[in-house]
């Protein structure tokens, strides 16, 4: 089959990533069962994995295409400190999901795609569920300032796939920074103690990457840019099983990206 995906019509462009993330997972090496079975046991010991080549060439060319027409679109500039979080600082570029659902194609469907989901699953040990709240479905931001930043915060979903559409360098900033094994109380958010008292992990990137982050676990930032460079990604979130038993509230997400 041809390694192309028309941009006719929203049941071709379904039908397109279906079949070619079928068989990227059917004939790459790199997600065959014992190697899944070995990611989903990392991403458990460590709430975190790195990803590449997960998705052909045509699906992230395209996705790649989509971000960065949605940014020129729709893009909002925030520079907030975010109460929920402990204050936490938020200085960013924002698209709303309400905007990519709207303005965008390839995005929305990849994220409702059942092969996708059943990846996602494997790794993280349990269905992934479609996000029950709408606005948390799928997010862009950018950042390109010195001191542009995603301050520590948690999510408020259980999995996080964050996807590098661009990444600077590690020197220059825009370094994930997270402690796992945490817990958001939004009254009195722990942030100070836990970086006194918790080992924070760091991950470097690159243009392409993407990772999996159990992001409602897990305390996690964005380190400061530190010149002028461009750090793009594109955020899909999943439910895990308990999420739907709790009654969850969405202050940081309506904060930052909603209004």
């Amino acid at each position: 089959m041809k390694d192309s995906l028309p941009m006719t019509s929203n049941s071709d462009i379904s039908e397109n990533i279906e079949d070619l993330l079928q068989q990227h997972y059917l004939s790459n090496s790199l997600f065959n069962d014992s190697l899944m079975a070995e990611m989903a046991d990392r991403f458990q010991a460590e709430s975190y994995i790195k990803l590449t080549n997960f998705v052909p060439p045509s699906i992230q060319n395209t996705v790649r295409a989509e971000v960065y027409h949605l940014l020129d679109r729709y893009s909002l500039r925030k520079q907030i400190f975010v109460k929920a979080t402990g204050n936490t600082p938020r200085f960013m570029e924002t698209v709303r999901q309400s905007d990519i659902a709207a303005g965008g194609q390839i995005i929305p469907w990849l994220y409702h795609s059942e092969v996708f989901i059943n990846f996602i699953s494997q790794i993280v040990g349990e269905q992934a569920i479609v996000c029950p709240y709408e606005d948390e479905k799928f997010l862009i931001s950018r950042m390109t300032e010195p001191g542009d930043t995603h301050g520590w915060h948690w999510d408020d979903y259980s999995y996080n796939l964050v996807w590098l559409i661009e990444c600077p360098p590690p020197e220059l900033g825009g370094t994930l920074e997270f402690i796992p094994n945490t817990i958001w109380d939004k009254d009195h958010p722990n942030v100070d103690y836990y970086l006194a008292t918790r080992t924070v992990q760091r991950r470097n990137h690159a243009t392409g990457d993407a990772y999996l982050l159990k992001a409602n676990t897990s305390m996690h930032h964005v380190t400061p840019l530190k010149a002028n460079t461009v750090r793009i990604m594109l955020v899909l979130t999943w439910a895990g099983k308990e999420d739907l038993a709790k009654n969850i509230t969405h202050e940081t997400m309506e904060e930052v990206y909603v209004t």
